[in-house]
């Protein structure tokens, strides 16, 4: 909150209960409203009334989590369901937020369902999350595996790697 003056969203609002504020298009950062009520257009000026009320600070987070690092690598002790040599996939990254923690991670293969992923220390607590992905018994084709990460304000940020045997 680096501004010094209060920047007036709009006046005279007559027979609305609320005032919504699109924040989509603001900067990230912390804010805080300020309301002003008066009852001049309802009564004569010696006998309006006015209050106003500033309110906690508040988040605003438009920006997507970034997935950095991605890594794959294919672990050459997998087995697969019959205990034959197979391919174990693991794919490694970062789910990071300036803003505010990360609250899930999940994984496409091939546009297939989403899988829920979990930070290497199990626990979604802080704005960066290290991921290790183990998938067992994957075919020696190509596979396009989509990453996504969600931050506490869900925004959704997203990346792709390509394996290819």
């Amino acid at each position: 909150m680096d501004e010094n003056k209060w920047k007036e969203l709009r006046r005279n609002i007559k027979e609305e209960n609320e005032y919504y504020w699109n924040t989509n298009r603001i900067p990230d950062g912390y804010y805080q409203a300020k309301v002003i009520a008066c009852d001049i257009l309802d009564n004569p000026m010696e006998c309006a009334l006015k209050d106003e009320e500033v309110s906690d600070t508040f988040l605003v987070d438009n920006t997507r989590p970034a997935i950095l690092n991605l890594k794959t690598s294919i672990d050459p002790n997998s087995l697969d369901l019959h205990g034959r040599p197979g391919h174990t996939l693991i794919i490694s990254g970062v789910a990071k937020d300036e803003m505010c923690n990360i609250t899930d991670i999940q994984y496409s293969i091939n546009s297939g369902d989403w899988q829920t992923a979990f930070p290497k220390d199990n626990i979604f607590d802080s704005k960066e999350e290290s991921f290790l992905l183990k998938i067992p018994y994957i075919s020696s084709e190509e596979h396009s595996v989509v990453i996504n990460a969600v931050d506490a304000e869900d925004n959704i940020g997203s990346s792709r790697i390509v394996f290819n045997p």
